[in-house]
């Protein structure tokens, strides 16, 4: 598991749309299907039920994004 998953949680569950997008863009999309899927429980919320600061920034496009890669790998 990656060690930075703790604090990647606590931005995910946060309010910060831009820095979800970040975080999702700049540094889990590098992380492999298996560090990947310790996430799917925030992904899945994300793409499921973005607020509406998530769905102007994207969050819920990028959340689906890796959900069908991790999908894809199963």
């Amino acid at each position: 598991m990656p060690p930075l998953v703790g604090g990647i949680r606590s931005i995910l569950e946060g309010t910060d749309s831009i820095w979800k997008y970040w975080v999702l863009h700049g540094v889990v999309d590098g992380w492999d299907g298996g560090d990947l899927a310790v996430l799917e429980p925030e992904l899945n919320a994300l793409a499921a039920h973005p607020s509406a600061s998530d769905v102007a920034e994207e969050v819920d496009l990028i959340a689906r994004e890796l959900l069908g890669r991790l999908r894809a790998r199963g």
